[in-house]
């Protein structure tokens, strides 16, 4: 695929200066493709961070309402569970 960037903005000049020293090329071309990739694979491994939270704060709240639970819970109801998960 062939894109061209045609640009007045010499700060976008700059910029692909900064990328082709980053990725170590000379090709302009090369360092925009490189860069393009490198967003794609960071944009997936953000996606799966935000999953890894959501599943955490799951379980974050799941644990507060046992523990809210837990605070209800009488000390006789807690040794009558204790006993009946020995027999």
């Amino acid at each position: 695929m062939l894109i061209k960037f045609q640009s007045p903005d010499p700060l976008f000049d700059q910029k692909i200066e900064l990328l082709k020293l980053q990725f170590r090329t000379g090709a302009a071309s090369k360092a925009v493709r490189r860069a393009v990739e490198n967003y794609y694979h960071l944009d997936r491994k953000v996606e799966l961070y935000e999953a890894q939270i959501d599943s955490m704060q799951s379980e974050i709240d799941r644990l507060r309402i046992l523990i809210d639970i837990n605070k209800e819970t009488t000390i006789s109801n807690k040794i009558a569970h204790l006993r009946s998960l020995r027999s």
